[in-house]
């Protein structure tokens, strides 16, 4: 079993994250949104390229991060979100590795123009990553706990 108090940390971590993202689609005719793109902007610059052609528009204005960044986003949403509900089987690192070489193949493709860029492969190829990183992450996380609980 995950330790629940971990996954309840990161779920509100990334509850946040994720509406910072969409920040612009929410709030794109308030005072406050004016305010605040700057900020935000720069902040979700640290973690991606914030390319113009690569980013999703919502109600005519960007979000704060790519296609594929919002996917790897939201897998880890979605992903927090059902492991309260159902432990998956089969965590398995060679999975991670799987998602990874899907999105490294979909960059590689995209990039030596073997197809043109495409938002909903990126989005795809990140909700995958995304899934499996905290899959993982959170295995860890409970090989750790029973480990130091062993050594007790």
């Amino acid at each position: 079993m995950y330790p629940k108090k971990y996954l309840i940390i990161f779920l509100i971590f990334i509850c946040l994250w994720c509406f910072g993202i969409i920040f612009p689609a929410v709030f794109h005719d308030q005072k406050a949104f004016f305010i605040a793109k700057p900020f935000l902007s720069q902040v979700y610059s640290t973690v991606c390229h914030q390319q113009h052609e690569k980013t999703i528009s919502i109600v005519g204005e960007n979000i704060f991060v790519c296609s594929r960044c919002a996917g790897i986003y939201l897998g880890l949403l979605l992903t927090s979100i059902i492991s309260f509900f159902i432990i998956p089987k089969n965590k398995n690192f060679n999975f991670l590795l799987l998602t990874l070489a899907l999105l490294l193949l979909d960059v590689t493709f995209s990039t030596f123009k073997i197809y043109n860029y495409s938002k909903v492969i990126a989005l795809l190829t990140g909700l995958f990553l995304g899934s499996t990183i905290l899959l993982f992450v959170l295995e860890q996380l409970n090989f750790f706990k029973t480990q130091s609980n062993y050594e007790k």
